[in-house]
């Protein structure tokens, strides 16, 4: 488990992911890998361990989530999503439950993709 210490939460935008991994890189027991909710989050990391001359990756691995452009754009290393299908499947969901009122839950697993980039 974790200690409380190593997550760290924020209000979603680059600058405040970038002040928290600034704090968290000063500490005590810094990390060596930062692992992001979402790519614009990463990318906030990328810019603290820039701000402190930390480098990525060969100090600091960091890894955000969506497969967004901006993590193309900044070579940052992500976990690819399907949003498309993931919507297409959501939309189909509510459809098939407003036609049958029904209450059953459904589970779907959609695969995720890993991206190696310059980050890690």
């Amino acid at each position: 488990m974790l200690p409380a210490a190593n997550v760290q939460l924020v209000h979603h935008g680059s600058l405040d992911a970038q002040q928290a991994v600034v704090s968290l890189l000063k500490g005590k027991s810094a990390p060596t890998a930062i692992f992001a909710h979402d790519d614009t989050l990463a990318l906030g990391a990328l810019r603290a361990a820039r701000e402190l001359g930390i480098g990525v990756p060969g100090d600091l691995a960091i890894v955000g989530f969506d497969g967004s452009e901006v993590a193309d754009a900044v070579d940052l290393t992500t976990v690819r999503q399907p949003f498309e299908q993931s919507g297409r499947a959501a939309a189909q969901l509510l459809v098939e439950r407003l036609q049958s009122n029904s209450t059953v839950r459904k589970t779907i697993t959609l695969g995720l993709e890993l991206v190696v980039r310059g980050t890690s």
